[in-house]
């Protein structure tokens, strides 16, 4: 597929007088009944986006190419979309910005998965605001919360992702003694691999994204605990507006029993990684116990909620949780 990609993308790098293509038309049954080859080749392209597509929504692993070539039309999109009456593309433009963001977060790529989520708030927020009185209704109000969320949750992921690799750097610099401030990304992947993705940003967006709070979140090494804390602190509070979200939107969600499981799973992760950072015993076994006592709430709370042997099985997830949380607390205490 990234063969087909870089084939398609260099026959076509001048895309006004690329010659039309010869035999294009044998990878199509009989029965269509297009001519122009150039239309068909452009169809089998959008069939190769839709296959690699499938493939990141599965695991983003090793799908670079197409990352920057999704990332290169948002930014062609900018320029589109200052003078679009079409509300709709900034959504979907967010949309795309949020979902680029979770392979940037699965290398530790932070700097460029912070600005992806940025940029998306922007386009949520502009969506907002181009809305008129006529435009306005109950189905744009439904779309425009679902985007928001959506970008919030992947946010979660973000802060999750940050403190569990600001926590293995710390680990790392004790056993090196040695620690150097800089962007927290892993060094573990091939030098061809690095030298692929460079940095992926929205050069058209910088002044707009510095007004997004979200924006101004540390992507860079940290190591006091006030950093640490507003990070974590962000997390609880995107995840109270996710699980809110959840119980009253089930149409949504399809599930709001298992999306509420998520959500909880998420905040225990939270509390999991910030208790690391604290600097002794007992403010350590402090969170600890606000982690369990936050899990046992949650756990009676839906304890009557599940219907189906899939959400009992995603119920005793947080069993399963609050037990590790437990053998945490108790291996602290008998350090």
């Amino acid at each position: 597929l990234d063969e087909a990609l870089e084939l398609y993308l260099n026959y076509t790098k001048d895309e006004s007088e690329y010659p039309d293509p010869f035999n294009i038309d044998v990878f199509y049954y009989p029965k269509d009944d297009i001519k122009n080859s150039k239309i068909l080749l452009i169809k089998q392209h959008i069939l190769t986006l839709e296959y690699m597509n499938d493939l990141y929504f599965r695991e983003p692993i090793n799908m670079h190419k197409f990352v920057i070539y999704v990332h290169n039309l948002l930014n062609k999109q900018l320029k589109i979309m200052k003078n679009s009456i079409e509300n709709h593309m900034f959504i979907l433009w967010a949309d795309a910005s949020t979902n680029l963001a979770l392979y940037f977060l699965y290398y530790d790529r932070f700097m460029e998965a912070k600005i992806h989520l940025a940029a998306a708030n922007y386009m949520t927020m502009m969506y907002a605001s181009i809305l008129t009185d006529q435009d306005y209704s109950e189905t744009c109000e439904d779309i425009l919360q679902f985007s928001r969320t959506s970008t919030i949750e992947v946010w979660v992921i973000y802060g999750i992702m940050f403190l569990r690799s600001l926590r293995e750097r710390l680990i790392q610099c004790k056993s090196n003694k040695c620690c150097k401030a800089n962007n927290v990304e892993s060094e573990s992947h091939p030098k061809s691999e690095k030298e692929l993705m460079k940095p992926l940003t929205f050069v058209d967006l910088e002044k707009e994204l510095e007004n997004i709070d979200n924006y101004h979140i540390t992507d860079t090494y940290v190591s006091n605990l006030k950093d640490i804390k507003i990070i974590f602190v962000n997390v609880l509070r995107w995840l109270n507006v996710i699980y809110i979200f959840c119980k009253e939107n089930q149409y949504f969600f399809g599930d709001r029993f298992l999306s509420q499981v998520q959500t909880i799973l998420y905040i225990s992760k939270a509390y999991k990684y910030y208790a690391y950072f604290e600097g002794n015993k007992s403010k350590q076994v402090k969170v600890i116990k606000q982690q369990t006592e936050m899990l046992k709430n949650y756990i009676s709370a839906l304890s009557s909620k599940y219907n189906t042997l899939q959400e009992y099985q995603y119920y005793k997830h947080l069993y399963f949780e609050l037990a590790i949380t437990y053998s945490t607390l108790l291996n602290v205490t008998s350090e």
